[in-house]
């Protein structure tokens, strides 16, 4: 007979054994499981009987090595111990694993508070992770709270938080008033939260701060007008350049400048490389055009101009460089108006930079392992591009029961944007639809795809991987990808309209899509829409038709002219297509569907150009494999 000390261990190793993968795959590195029950028996005896306060806290410390499914019993045994020191160091363990099952207990403790501010901040923490209408409530509460620290955190976690659409003008309009926060860190954490909200409300009162006499401040606020880049910042932060500031706050604006869109701001930048504000040097003024989105020919022609300016020349180049594709075409036309000698050598140094391979990438001679082998996968999804992303692809195709629990442990814990994408393109791919309860996970693919701060081919990745949302997930989150569909960036439209192929009830907004005005939108809703839906109004065929003849883009008639398919139940699948860029088209990818070619809106990850598209007619360009070499699907088992 078992006695009553052993029971709880026991029971959470019986709990580890009959575990969903989901469980395991999310365990922080380093979590070890005991060889035998009664290791835990041990450690946690102290926390179970009436053993003196310093032994309880010891054993407490103790489990810290172990996995949560099996301390998850003793850790929340903690939670209610008599001693305000123990409940606090539980609670610190709670939030440190993101254990749900504390969520409870910690909102009870916070609505009585244990005394000292770190047991708060813990409690604070914590009750996010399952975000109900009541916590979001008490979480708003703590930014009134007189204690600074914690409004710091609630302002930090209102923030970093995907909470459910309709509390964002709430949580937006909080924010914005704690920007009147007497506390200066206080200021900043709003000021941080509303840039990663997109929260335009925000717009003039952080530009008011421009002027804040905290120089740290007036960085924050000019790193969130750069994020949320709204217009309306534009002439508070013209006027802060010209007024000169701390090297740091001026480099800040100058961040925040290259953010904002229009030919206005192109001009700028060329003013600023003729005369430098204080702070700030001509190679720090290229570095950052080098990170212009979307630069206009004034921009770039401007800059080859400048390119006879010896004391220019390095950085320039540089900065051309890292403007990728866009600056392809001016850079031609440089070269084909006639430059001088040594000018043209290192143009045309750019131009073979950014010369991609002619062909496919090389097939893989080597066997795709098995659907068991957890680990060889994993090996596999560690190399570079873009062989993991390949690898990345045919896992999520081959769907095997334990991807999702891999997924799920993954994203959340990947601190870059490069560790994410083996797993987006998988979470893509797979046919397996995770459940709607599998809330944090789709939080963390949403935040990816909502981010300002990472590459927009990165955020496509997520957007793609949000295409296989339930529908109840998708309710809960306000229909996440509508909004998406409607960014400023038409590059994440284009991304956002292939999202919405594979999602049913998205037909009538894929035809508002039909006439956006970039060409990239136009040919990815159009299609999206060769799969017909059950009751799709007979006016989508005849808007196809018409585009396919009166289109202005030709991609864009190519696209809407491929016949459509029979209607189908279940969506297909997405699919990783791969293939050369052409410098000549930047963001289009050349396929091959029904015989034809045509060329598909796509996004370049280092020196990968790819696409995610559901219709299974369209195949990348492939040239014949060498003699002797296998096809690929003679590698996959």
């Amino acid at each position: 007979m078992l006695r009553p000390r052993r029971i709880l261990p026991l029971l959470g190793l019986v709990s580890l054994l009959g575990a969903p993968a989901r469980t395991i795959a999310a365990e922080p590195e380093g979590h070890r499981w005991p060889l035998w029950p009664t290791e835990l028996d041990r450690i946690g005896a102290p926390l179970l009987n009436d053993a003196p306060e310093s032994e309880r806290r010891t054993a407490l410390h103790a489990l810290q090595p172990y996995a949560t499914p099996l301390v998850e019993p003793l850790i929340l045994r903690a939670l209610e111990d008599p001693s305000p020191q123990i409940r606090r160091d539980a609670l610190q363990s709670c939030a440190d694993r993101q254990m749900l099952a504390c969520v409870a207990t910690a909102e009870r403790l916070w609505a009585q508070p244990l005394g000292d501010l770190s047991g708060r901040l813990y409690s604070l923490r914590l009750m996010l992770l399952d975000a109900t209408p009541a916590r979001i409530s008490l979480v708003l509460g703590a930014l009134r709270e007189n204690a600074p620290l914690l409004r710091i955190e609630a302002a930090r976690l209102l923030g970093v938080t995907a909470l459910p659409a309709e509390h964002g003008p709430q949580v937006r309009a909080a924010l914005v008033a704690k920007l009147a926060d007497p506390d200066p860190e206080v200021r900043r954490a709003a000021a941080r939260s509303l840039s990663l909200l997109g929260a335009r409300e925000a717009t003039l009162v952080l530009a008011r701060m421009l002027e804040d006499p905290d120089p740290q401040m007036r960085r924050d606020a000019a790193e969130a007008l750069g994020r949320i880049a709204d217009p309306r910042a534009l002439p508070a932060l013209l006027r802060a350049l010209d007024r000169g500031d701390e090297a740091y706050v001026v480099r800040a604006l100058l961040d925040g400048l290259i953010r904002q869109p229009g030919i206005e701001v192109d001009r700028r930048l060329l003013e600023l490389l003729d005369a430098p504000p204080d702070g700030l040097k001509n190679s720090g003024i290229a570095q950052a055009i080098g990170d212009r989105e979307a630069p206009s020919r004034e921009l770039l022609d401007g800059l080859l101009l400048r390119l006879r300016e010896p004391s220019l020349r390095s950085d320039l180049l540089t900065a051309l460089l890292h403007l990728g594709d866009e600056a392809l075409p001016a850079i031609q036309a440089a070269i084909d108006r006639g430059v001088e000698p040594e000018l043209a050598i290192e143009l045309e140094r750019l131009i073979r930079a950014r010369n991609l391979p002619t062909g496919p990438p090389p097939r893989s001679r080597e066997r795709l392992p098995a659907a068991d082998e957890r680990q060889a996968w994993h090996e596999r999804l560690q190399r570079g591009e873009p062989r993991r992303l390949q690898a990345a692809a045919a896992l999520g195709a081959l769907s095997p029961p334990w991807l999702l629990a891999a997924v799920s442990g993954a994203l959340p814990a990947t601190g870059d944007a490069v560790g994410d994408r083996p797993w987006l393109v998988a979470l893509a791919v797979t046919q397996t639809k995770a459940p709607p309860r599998e809330r944090r996970l789709w939080a963390a693919v949403l935040q990816r795809a909502q981010d300002p701060r990472r590459s927009v081919s990165d955020r496509c990745l997520a957007i793609a991987a949000a295409g296989n949302m339930p529908s109840s997930a998708r309710a809960a989150f306000g229909d996440p990808l509508r909004t998406l569909a409607a960014d400023r960036r038409a590059a994440i439209r284009s991304c956002a309209a292939f999202a919405l192929g594979r999602i049913d009830g998205a037909t009538p907004l894929l035809a508002a899509l039909l006439d956006d005005p970039s060409p990239r939108v136009r040919a990815a809703a159009a299609l999206a829409l060769t799969q017909p839906r059950p009751k799709e109004p007979k006016a989508i065929a005849s808007h196809l038709a018409w585009i396919s003849l009166e289109d202005a883009d030709g991609r864009v008639r190519e696209a809407a002219d491929l016949p459509r398919r029979a209607p189908s139940a279940r969506p297909p699948p997405a699919r990783l297509l791969t293939g050369p860029a052409d410098p000549a088209a930047p963001g289009w990818l050349t396929v091959v569907a029904d015989g034809r070619r045509l060329q598909v809106p796509a996004q370049t990850t280092g020196t990968l150009t790819w696409a995610l598209v559901a219709d299974p007619r369209i195949e990348p360009v492939a040239t014949s494999p060498e003699p002797g070499e296998a096809s690929d699907d003679e590698w996959i088992e």
